[in-house]
């Protein structure tokens, strides 16, 4: 992953967190006085623990809801101040999939510095809470 923001990088504000790796946004300035609104965003190239668990269905997957809870809520720390979107593409459910810098740092960078996140490139997940309480594989 890149550190720093390239072209196709746009000034946007967070309307709210989804879970750790997906985004509401309220706008996404363009340029040129064009604005998109209302825009989902899923961080490209990682994966965090779901965080939207039943688990009343799915009580064996407690560790995973938790560490998804911590993964959004460091996430909603991260996206503070001047944020960026590097918009790569859009993916199967037409979500912006991008990556965020704040300060011309990468969040997706630190997210899996912090063990709140893994690399990943598509196909199928298997990535599960570890037994030193992180996520990956």
């Amino acid at each position: 992953m890149s550190n720093q923001p390239t072209l196709f990088t746009y000034m946007c504000e967070v309307k709210y967190i989804t879970d750790g790796d997906t985004v509401r946004l309220s706008w996404v300035d363009l340029g040129f006085s064009m604005k998109l609104h209302n825009v989902a965003v899923r961080i490209a190239e990682i994966d965090t623990a779901e965080s939207r668990i039943n688990l009343k269905r799915y009580p064996e997957r407690t560790a995973e809801k938790e560490l998804g809870l911590k993964a959004k809520a460091r996430l909603k720390e991260l996206l503070v101040g001047d944020v960026r979107l590097q918009s790569l593409e859009r993916d199967k459910y037409g979500r912006v999939l991008g990556h965020f810098f704040v300060d011309g740092i990468n969040v997706s960078d630190i997210l899996i510095k912090e063990g709140l996140a893994c690399p990943y490139y598509g196909k199928t997940k298997i990535a599960r809470v570890r037994e030193d309480g992180t996520w990956g594989v």
